[in-house]
C-alpha cells in the first residue's frame, strides 16, 4: 500500500487548488476523485478581486484571464423596468481600487485549466472512480478505503468532496443538507455580436416576486451564462444539477410586462437545467471544519447559496490560506498537520460565516415582495453604489 503525505478527496476547483498548493512544497500528494470522468457542461461562474487575487498568488491567473470575460458594469433591475435601479462599473475601475480584476468564466473551463496544469506538473497522482467509503484513523496516519476495495495511507486528509462530502460525514458526522428551499434554472445562449445594441457587456440582476435573475457573458463574451432562482421546489430525488427542463416549467413565475431585455434573452432559447439549492446554516465553530489532522475545504467545510457569487472564490481563498500556513511553517522538518489546519481553519471561519450569511441574506432580498419590494428599489436607488461594491469582500487579506 502506497503511503503520501496527504491526501486530498474530491477533484473538483477547491481540490485542485488545494493539489496544485502542496505541489510547491514537494509533497507526495494523492488526489481522489469518485467520478470515472470529469464533467465539462456546467454553469458560469464570476470571480471578484479576492478570486483573481488568490489565483494571481497560486500562478495560476495569467492562464484563467486568457479564457475569461471582462464585465463592464453590475447592474441591477426590478423585472417590470428597463430603467435600472442602480449600477457600478467593473472592468478598469475594480481593476484599479482592488488591484486584481473581476472575471466571469464558465466553470469548466477554470476547471480543465486547474486539471490541466496539474496534469502538466506531473507531481500529483491524481485517481479517478474512487469514491471513499470508509476512514481509518490512526495516531499516525489515516487510510481511506474506497467502494473498488483500494486503500491509501497518509499523515493528513483534506476533504474537498462538496455538499454531499463523505469526508464529512464520516469523520465530523455532520448531515448533508436535505431540505431544498429553491430552484435554480440555468441556461446559455450566444451573445450578438459587438455591433449589436443588444450585446451583453456586464453583469446584471432582474429582482422580482419570489424569484430573481442573473445572466452575465462567458467563454470571452461569446456566450451569456443565466440563472433564474425561484421559490418553487421539486421532488429532490428526481434531479440533481443538470436536469433538462423547458422555459415553460417556470416562465409564469416571472409575469408579464417583463423588462425588455430579460424577455429578448429568455426567448432565445427553451432548453434550460434546473437544479435545487439546499438550505444550510452558517458554520459555527472550527471543529466543524477541522479535526487534528483532517480538514475540510470549499464546499465541504463552508456550503454556500449562490447569491453572493462567492462559492469558487471561497474555495481558492481556501488554498491559499493553505498556501500561507505551508509557507509559516517551513517544511524544514515533517509538517505539524494538526497545527496547520488548525490555525486555517481559525484564519477562515469568520470570513466564511460572513460570506455564507450574506448569501442567505442576498437571496430573500432580491424576492421581496409587495410593500418591501417598492422600499428595497427605493433603497437601492438611493444606496445601490455603496450597496454594490462589496469592499469588505474584495479587498485582499493575508
Amino acid at each position: 500500500m502506497p503511503f503520501f503525505d496527504i491526501s486530498i478527496v474530491g477533484a473538483g476547483i477547491s481540490g485542485l487548488s488545494a493539489a496544485l498548493v502542496l505541489e510547491k512544497f514537494q509533497l507526495k500528494t494523492v488526489l481522489l476523485e469518485k467520478s470515472k470522468n470529469f464533467s465539462y457542461q456546467g454553469a458560469g461562474i464570476q470571480l471578484g478581486p479576492n478570486g483573481t487575487h488568490a489565483l494571481f498568488k497560486m500562478d495560476l491567473l495569467q492562464k484563467v484571464y486568457r479564457e475569461s470575460f471582462i464585465p463592464e458594469y453590475l447592474r441591477v433591475y426590478d423585472l417590470k423596468g428597463n430603467k435600472p435601479l442602480s449600477q457600478i462599473p467593473l472592468g478598469k475601475t475594480i481593476l484599479k481600487k482592488y488591484k486584481f480584476p473581476y472575471l466571469t468564466i464558465l466553470r469548466s473551463d477554470l476547471h480543465k485549466i486547474l486539471e490541466e496544469e496539474l496534469i502538466k506538473k506531473n507531481k500529483t497522482i491524481l485517481i479517478k472512480n474512487s469514491k471513499i467509503t470508509s476512514i481509518k484513523n490512526d495516531k499516525n496516519y489515516i487510510t481511506l478505503f474506497d467502494e473498488n476495495g483500494k486503500n491509501y495511507k497518509s499523515q493528513a486528509l483534506i476533504g474537498c468532496d462538496g455538499i454531499w462530502s463523505n469526508i464529512k460525514q464520516l469523520t465530523f458526522k455532520k448531515p448533508t443538507p436535505k431540505i431544498s428551499d429553491s430552484t435554480a434554472f440555468r441556461t446559455k445562449i450566444k451573445n450578438p455580436p459587438c455591433n449589436k445594441s443588444n450585446k451583453l457587456k456586464g453583469v446584471t440582476v432582474w429582482l422580482s416576486n419570489n424569484c430573481h435573475i442573473v445572466a452575465y457573458p462567458i467563454s470571452k463574451g461569446n456566450e451569456i451564462n443565466i440563472v433564474v432562482v425561484t421559490k418553487q421546489t421539486f421532488d429532490n430525488n428526481n434531479f440533481g444539477w443538470s436536469y433538462p427542463c423547458k422555459l415553460n416549467d417556470f416562465r409564469y413565475l416571472l409575469g408579464k410586462n417583463l423588462n425588455k431585455e430579460i424577455s429578448m434573452i429568455l426567448e432565445q432559447t427553451t432548453h434550460w437545467f434546473r437544479w435545487p439549492l439546499f438550505f444550510y446554516n452558517p458554520i459555527k465553530n472550527i471543529n466543524e471544519m477541522t479535526s487534528n489532522s483532517i480538514v475540510l475545504m470549499g464546499d465541504a467545510a463552508h456550503p454556500m447559496k449562490p447569491h453572493l457569487a462567492q462559492g469558487a472564490c471561497m474555495a481558492l481563498e481556501d488554498s491559499l490560506q493553505l498556501m500561507y500556513e505551508l509557507k509559516k511553517n517551513k517544511l524544514n522538518k515533517e509538517p505539524d498537520w494538526n497545527n496547520i489546519f488548525y490555525s486555517l481553519s481559525r484564519k477562515r471561519i469568520k470570513r466564511v460565516q460572513k460570506v455564507q450569511q450574506k448569501s442567505i441574506t442576498n437571496g430573500r432580498i432580491f424576492q421581496l415582495n409587495g410593500i418591501l419590494r417598492i422600499l428595497r428599489n427605493f433603497s437601492i436607488k438611493l444606496f445601490g453604489r455603496y450597496l454594490l461594491d462589496q469592499k469588505w469582500l474584495f479587498k485582499n487579506f493575508s
